[in-house]
């Protein structure tokens, strides 16, 4: 009988220990760049609508109304850090490889930039729109646009975009 409670217990600890995400996140990875001197962290927190008031439709005022707050990372190798920076950059990359993120579209920017739209939710409820991009061995930037869109506001994107 006490093999059998032994036997119950490992198995409940090993499901517990083995469900839990071990993946780096992108908030976390936020988080732990703030000390280093190499990289460059904005957050913003401010409605943006106050900006455009004038310029935007009330539909476009609803889209930009929802957004909360921006953060942006920065991180641009000095001669001595590129080691540091291909390092950093397979982190990012393999953190926002995960299926948590979808990736929306890709793009080129300036000839020499390349980057990626992703956003973490469902398109029903998008809960963070992301923007990475990386310029070969210049550096990469990712944006966080937090929250992001509710369904009244995608569906309002949708008619502007025409998707």
């Amino acid at each position: 009988m006490k093999k059998i409670s032994l036997l119950w217990i490992l198995l409940i600890l090993g499901i517990v220990t083995s469900s839990c995400n071990k993946r780096v996140s992108l908030q976390s990875y936020y988080v732990d760049k703030m000390e280093d001197a190499s990289f460059l962290i904005v957050n913003v927190p401010f409605k943006l609508e106050s900006f455009f008031k004038q310029n935007l439709s009330e539909d476009e005022q609803l889209i930009v109304s929802s957004i909360d707050k921006l953060n942006l990372l920065l991180f641009r190798p000095k001669e001595d850090q590129i080691e540091k920076y291909q390092k950093e950059l397979v982190v990012i990359s393999g953190i926002l490889d995960q299926k948590r993120y979808q990736h929306l579209m890709n793009f080129r920017a300036f000839e020499k930039a390349e980057g990626t739209f992703l956003f973490e939710g469902t398109t029903q409820a998008i809960e963070e729109g992301i923007i990475f991009l990386k310029m070969g061995e210049k550096g990469f930037g990712v944006l966080r646009i937090l929250p992001l869109l509710n369904q009244k506001c995608m569906a309002q994107m949708r008619l502007h975009l025409q998707i």
